[in-house]
């Protein structure tokens, strides 16, 4: 249970959810949706006790913590930039005892769902206590979500290499093409350009390149990175990142001097996201 005026306390981090759902019209429903969503994202269900008393307080302030993006110059070092949304929320319980574990998830969803619905971090991380209740203003708590569940059908296959597809050449400038047949062949003809004559171009477009079915892809500092999803459990081949690094990429950066693919750098791996690279790009 939660321990009144315990700073920095963490409370609902003990069940998977998204708030990319509709609102819920009562508790029992929204909790049976909870607890399904959970078990099939793990296989078994979750410990949490949503009829149990959770913050035994009947008032309570609460706003979504910002964002947490990854560090374009850190070695897997998170950063925080401002939500769209930072209003503060007071939420009042039903039951003069304070907040059940169920009670206060479906509060939140309901309330702060609007702003999660179409951000790339809807799932549920953690509530945490960052003011004690001051003089007319109940405790402050902020919602802190993340990019992925973590579950075994998300993680990586495999170890992830360094300095990947550095070997290929290609520009954002160049039409998207939604075909990835037809888009290889495009890539194969742009580097046949740049190869000496006879010389066979060392890029692979079948090769498993990243063993893990959702990746991120960070572009240019200070913007939101890109996440993907593999067409295949086993992960991204190169042909298939490319053309998906593209289709997302090409309308934001064919008009930047620096468009040109120059490869990925070095895995970064974070709780709060799936594994990631930064994109290198040049001019």
């Amino acid at each position: 249970m939660y321990v009144a005026g315990c700073s920095g306390a963490p409370v609902l981090s003990d069940v998977a959810w998204t708030f990319q759902r509709n609102r819920y019209k009562d508790i029992p429903s929204f909790v049976r949706a909870v607890e399904q969503f959970h078990t099939q994202a793990f296989g078994t269900a979750p410990t949490w006790k949503p009829d149990a008393i959770l913050i035994a307080n009947p008032e309570i302030r609460v706003r979504l913590a910002g964002r947490r993006v990854p560090s374009f110059y850190g070695e897997g070092e998170i950063e925080e930039v401002p939500r769209r949304d930072p209003r503060m929320h007071t939420l009042r319980a039903p039951s003069p005892k304070g907040f059940t574990a169920g009670g206060l998830l479906y509060e939140l969803h309901n309330l702060l769902r609007a702003g999660l619905d179409k951000e790339p971090d809807p799932f549920l991380d953690e509530l945490v206590l960052v003011e004690r209740a001051q003089l007319f203003a109940p405790e402050l708590y902020e919602l802190r979500t993340k990019y992925w569940l973590d579950a075994p059908a998300e993680r990586p296959r495999g170890e992830l290499g360094r300095e990947l597809m550095r070997e290929v050449r290609w520009s954002f400038g160049e039409p998207v093409v939604a075909d990835r047949a037809e888009f290889i062949e495009h890539v194969r003809a742009y580097n046949a350009k740049l190869l000496e004559e006879n010389e066979e171009s060392p890029w692979k477009p079948d090769e498993l390149v990243i063993p893990a079915p959702l990746i991120w892809i960070g572009h240019v500092h200070g913007t939101l990175p890109v996440f993907l999803r593999s067409d295949e459990p086993a992960g991204f081949t190169a042909g298939e990142l490319l053309h998906k690094l593209h289709s997302a990429l090409a309308p934001k950066l064919r008009s930047r001097d620096d468009h040109f693919f120059e490869g990925l750098g070095s895995p970064i791996v974070h709780k709060l996201m799936p594994p990631g690279y930064f994109m290198l790009l040049g001019s």
